[in-house]
């Protein structure tokens, strides 16, 4: 590059390394930052809940009896929703969980209907 005075051109020499020295930093302990990448970022976002909601079975499906045991078993399910309010939207994150069930009389197991009619990710907001 052409400068107009020899002057210029070594200011501009060490003003760029200068620079440099200020932004590059050196470990001492060895070991290295882990930044987070965005699938971790997404997990994050992932894991706060808003609501909570436990379905439970009061009768078999099949046999209509309601002498029913919970199977150790959790299943849970996280569905995206969205809360209307005079001032906006908001989004939420409900988690609903139950059981399986397992009836004594015709010894069928099963989940609760409320539970299987939970199919998609996407709340009741989302599909209006």
């Amino acid at each position: 590059m052409g400068y107009a005075s020899p002057e210029i051109e070594l200011i501009n020499k060490y003003s760029f390394f200068d620079y440099q020295k200020e932004r590059v930093h050196i470990r001492k302990d060895g070991f290295k930052k882990k930044y987070k990448s965005k699938i971790q970022k997404k997990e994050k976002e992932k894991s706060i809940t808003d609501r909570f909601v436990e379905i439970f079975a009061k009768a078999c499906p099949k046999c209509g009896d309601n002498k029913i045991s919970e199977v150790p078993q959790i299943l849970s399910k996280r569905i995206v929703d969205l809360e209307f309010f005079d001032y906006g939207v908001r989004r939420l994150f409900i988690e609903y969980t139950t059981h399986k069930y397992k009836c004594f009389v015709c010894l069928c197991t099963f989940i609760p209907t409320e539970y299987s009619i939970l199919r998609w990710n996407f709340g009741h907001s989302f599909k209006c």
